[in-house]
């Protein structure tokens, strides 16, 4: 196992505990609309999602100083995927 996903439901703020590689992250949304997220580790901003434009089905996944396009795709389900220069 790479690692595990806690969601935390039903508490003031929205946000998920990932342990991986013996590594904490914590991944909560921010914003007026909680439409923005930030990937925490050890209370240090590590990376962000956000839409380029509020009518796009894509994002933009910003971690470690490099841009990565962020996207869902039914094939047959849906499932994330994530891009560099147009390539899984």
């Amino acid at each position: 196992m790479v690692g595990s996903i806690e969601i935390k439901l039903n508490s003031l703020d929205s946000k998920a505990e990932i342990v991986a590689n013996d590594e904490k992250f914590v991944i909560k949304r921010i914003g007026f609309w909680e439409s923005k997220i930030e990937i925490l580790n050890k209370d240090i901003l590590v990376g962000k999602v956000y839409a380029k434009n509020w009518y796009v089905n894509s994002f933009i996944l910003e971690y470690c100083h490099t841009h990565y396009k962020l996207s869902i795709r039914k094939n047959p389900l849906a499932e994330w995927v994530i891009q560099e220069n147009g390539k899984d």
